[in-house]
């Protein structure tokens, strides 16, 4: 099998939240055919969908970091440089972006382990 190779996406030339239309029936149709994608190959509870767009702009080296706190149960984003993510923090690919063709499915989104934890409290994801 083919690993998918990580690296951040940038997701600067997707939409604002604010510009993304409302799903369509077409929309509703693909999602359809996912589902049943996911359903013959029994993993609807290992994979989901989510709709793609932006909250803001990605300069050269930046990524979002988000942080969880499952105590305080809150989840925070901030903007900071890649380069300051430690090369060895281990981590699992959580989300991928899949372009027009297949040589451009990459991860865009990967969740952090804390060092001795056994759950991930950080998703790294950006531009590059």
């Amino acid at each position: 099998m083919k690993k998918i190779v990580a690296f951040p996406q940038s997701n600067n030339h997707l939409l604002h939240i604010n510009s993304v239309s409302d799903l369509n029936e077409s929309d509703y149709e693909c999602i359809r055919e996912i589902e049943k994608v996911l359903i013959a190959h029994n993993k609807t509870e290992r994979f989901s969908l989510q709709l793609l767009h932006k909250h803001f702009e990605l300069q050269e080296g930046e990524v979002c970091l988000e942080q969880t706190n499952e105590k305080q149960r809150t989840q925070t984003v901030q903007v900071i440089q890649e380069s300051d993510i430690p090369d060895d923090v281990d981590s699992i690919e959580t989300e991928w972006y899949f372009g027009n063709n297949p040589s451009s499915t990459r991860c865009a989104r990967k969740c952090v382990k804390f060092s001795g934890g056994a759950h991930y409290d950080e998703h790294v994801f950006g531009n590059k």
